[in-house]
């Protein structure tokens, strides 16, 4: 708790690659910094919800992502005519 606590306000500032929803919705409430928990919704239910959305947007980048990387390497394999 208190490494998180510490560090958690680098990590929203900085932003790193890992520091994303998915990774948020697996600590553990009693875990997460009290600032964090005041600052994000106002009780437990709202906060699932946030965090629920906040994975399925991430997860929807990352399809979209792929499906973007499938097609240039499909137009690397088979350029068009």
């Amino acid at each position: 708790m208190k490494w998180l606590t510490e560090n958690w306000d680098r990590w929203e500032e900085g932003k790193p690659e890992w520091f994303i929803a998915t990774a948020i919705s697996i600590i553990p409430e009693d875990m997460l910094p009290m600032r964090f928990k005041l600052g994000i919704v106002e009780n437990e239910i709202e906060r699932m919800e946030s965090l629920k959305k906040m994975v399925v947007e991430e997860k929807q980048k990352e399809v979209v992502k792929r499906k973007d990387l499938v097609m240039v390497n499909v137009n690397k394999v088979v350029p068009e005519n």
